[in-house]
C-alpha cells in the first residue's frame, strides 16, 4: 500500500532530524541552567574518595558509601548545565517520568518541558514532547505526573504516555502509579539511546535496534524500604504489533547498502505480573565507582489470560571500581532464561551489536535463553575540565563474551554452551563520550576489524 503522506514524511524526517542532532549538542550547554534541588532515585554507592588530611591513610584512598537520595545540587561535585540531556542512563523502563531520548528542554521550579526526537527505519522521524510534574520534596505527598506525545511521521501515527505516581508513606518509602502508553519500543537488549542511534542512521545508515508497536496499561507499587535496591510489583495488560521497515529511509552516506529487515515479532495481548529490584545509577558521568542493577521476573498467561503464557527471569548487573585517580574497571553481567512457557519474540534477548559483543553485527544471536559477560578498563592518559566542559584522552580495552540462544525445555543450559568472545581496544575523548572501539573476534584465526564510534559508554 502506497502512503500519499510518506515522500514528504522522508523529507521531512531526514531534514529535522539532521539539524536536531546538529544543533541540540549547542542548545544543551544553555538549556538545563535551573536544575532540580533534589534528586528522588536510588543513591549511588561505592565512591573511592582521597583520605582526609589528617588521617593515616594520607598517601592512599579509601572506600566510603554515599547516599545522595536528597543531597542539594550545591553540594555535588562538576554538575555540566543539561548533561543528561544526552545520557537516557535508565535503560529499562516507560520514560515518562524519566530524562530519555533526545530532548532539548528546561527544568525549572515542578516543572520540566522537553521535546523529543529520533529517527528510525520504522517511524522514520519522530518528534513530540515530555512534560513533568514533580514536586522535588522527599516529603511532600504531591503525586508526580508525566506525559508524552510524539507523532511519526512515516507511519503517520501518534503515540503518547501517561504516567500518575503517588507517594502512600514519607520519604516516599511507598508510591502505587498507573501507566497508559502507545510507543515504538524495542528489544530490552538494544540500549543504544534514540540520539545516538538517529546520528548512526542518519550519517552511516545503521539502525541498532529492532521495533514494535506496544500499547496497553498497567499500574505498581514501588518500595525503597529496603535502601539499597527499590523493589516494585508491577501488573500489565499490553497489545503487541509488528512494525514494517521503510525501504524509503533516507541516510546521508553508505546509501547503496541496504537496511536491516525489521522482524515481525508474535501479536497478540500479553497479560503480565513482574517484580522488580533495581539500583540504577543517576549520573554515570559524576560516578567513578558504584553498583547497579536491575532484575525482574515477568509471569504472563495461566489465571491472568492473554495470548501469551510464559515466565521469564532477567538481570542485569553493573559495577565500576576506580583504581587510581586515572583508571576504572567497569563490569557488567547480563544473565536471561525463559523458566516455563513459550516466551515471544518481542520478549526474547538478542544479542550482538555496539551494545554487546561488538566484533558481531547487531542481534547476529537470538533466543530464549542468554549470558553476556563485558569487562572494560578505562587509562586516562590526560584530562581537561572547564566549567561547562569535559574533554580528554583515554586509553581502553575492553572483552565480551556471551551467547543468546533456544533451548525447547526452558533449561538454561550454559555448560553446554561455546560462548562468543570478542575483545580490542578503543580510544575515548571524555568520561563518557565521543570514543572508537576497535573489536575482533577473538575465537576466529583471520578476525575481521570491526570499528564503531560511540558517543557514550557501551554499558
Amino acid at each position: 500500500m502506497i502512503r500519499p503522506f510518506a515522500p514528504r514524511a522522508r523529507i521531512l524526517g531526514s531534514v529535522v532530524a539532521a539539524i536536531v542532532v546538529l544543533i541540540g549538542t549547542r542548545l544543551s550547554a544553555h538549556a538545563d541552567h535551573a536544575r532540580s534541588p533534589y534528586a528522588h532515585e536510588p543513591p549511588d554507592t561505592l565512591f573511592f574518595t582521597p583520605a582526609g588530611t589528617d588521617s593515616a591513610e594520607t598517601d592512599s584512598t579509601r572506600l566510603i558509601w554515599v547516599d545522595e537520595e536528597a543531597v542539594e545540587t550545591g553540594e555535588q561535585e562538576d554538575e555540566l548545565p543539561l548533561d543528561r540531556w544526552s545520557r537516557p542512563r535508565i535503560p529499562y523502563g516507560d520514560h515518562i517520568l524519566r530524562d530519555q531520548g533526545l530532548r532539548i528542554g528546561y527544568r525549572g521550579g515542578m516543572n520540566n518541558v522537553a521535546f523529543l526526537f529520533d529517527y528510525n527505519r520504522v517511524d522514520l522521524f519522530r518528534g513530540g514532547f515530555n512534560f513533568q510534574f514533580d514536586d522535588h520534596d522527599d516529603n511532600s505527598s504531591m503525586p508526580r505526573f508525566g506525559a508524552t506525545v510524539e507523532y511519526a511521521f512515516g507511519r503517520t501515527e501518534w503515540l503518547y504516555g501517561l504516567q500518575l505516581e503517588q507517594p502512600l508513606l514519607d520519604d516516599r518509602r511507598l508510591t502505587a502509579g498507573v501507566t497508559m502508553l502507545r510507543r515504538t519500543d524495542h528489544n530490552i537488549l538494544q540500549q543504544t539511546s534514540d540520539w545516538e542511534n538517529s546520528l548512526a542512521l542518519l550519517f552511516a545508515r545503521q539502525d541498532y535496534r529492532d521495533y514494535f508497536e506496544r500499547e496497553g496499561y498497567g499500574g505498581y507499587l514501588r518500595s525503597r524500604a529496603l535502601g539499597f535496591t527499590t523493589v516494585s510489583l508491577h501488573a500489565r495488560q499490553d497489545r503487541f504489533r509488528s512494525l514494517p521497515l521503510d525501504t524509503g529511509t533516507d541516510s546521508w552516506f553508505n546509501q547503496d547498502i541496504a537496511l536491516r529487515d525489521n522482524p515481525e515479532i508474535d501479536e497478540g495481548e500479553g497479560h503480565t505480573v513482574a517484580l522488580r529490584f533495581q539500583r540504577q545509577s543517576r549520573n554515570p558521568v559524576r560516578t567513578r565507582a558504584g553498583l547497579t542493577h536491575w532484575v525482574e521476573i515477568e509471569k504472563a498467561g495461566g489465571n491472568l489470560g492473554g495470548d501469551f503464557s510464559y515466565t521469564r527471569a532477567f538481570a542485569d548487573l553493573r559495577g565500576v571500581l576506580r583504581l587510581s585517580p586515572a583508571s576504572e574497571f567497569a563490569v557488567r553481567a547480563i544473565a536471561g532464561s525463559t523458566l516455563d512457557g513459550t516466551l515471544p519474540r518481542q520478549r526474547g534477548f538478542a544479542l550482538g551489536g555496539v551494545d554487546g559483543l561488538r566484533a558481531h553485527n547487531t542481534a547476529t544471536m537470538k533466543g530464549n535463553q542468554a549470558l553476556l559477560l563485558q569487562a572494560e578498563y578505562d587509562l586516562a592518559l590526560w584530562s581537561l575540565r572547564r566549567r561547562n566542559f569535559r574533554g580528554g584522552l583515554h586509553a581502553l580495552v575492553f572483552v565480551d563474551a556471551g551467547k543468546a540462544w533456544s533451548n525447547a525445555g526452558n533449561g538454561w543450559d550454559v555448560g553446554d554452551q561455546r560462548l562468543a568472545v570478542d575483545g580490542g581496544f578503543g580510544i575515548a575523548g571524555a568520561d563518557d563520550g565521543f570514543r572508537v572501539y576497535f573489536a575482533q573476534n577473538l575465537q576466529d584465526p583471520r578476525p575481521d576489524l570491526n570499528v564503531s564510534l560511540r558517543l557514550q559508554r557501551a554499558f
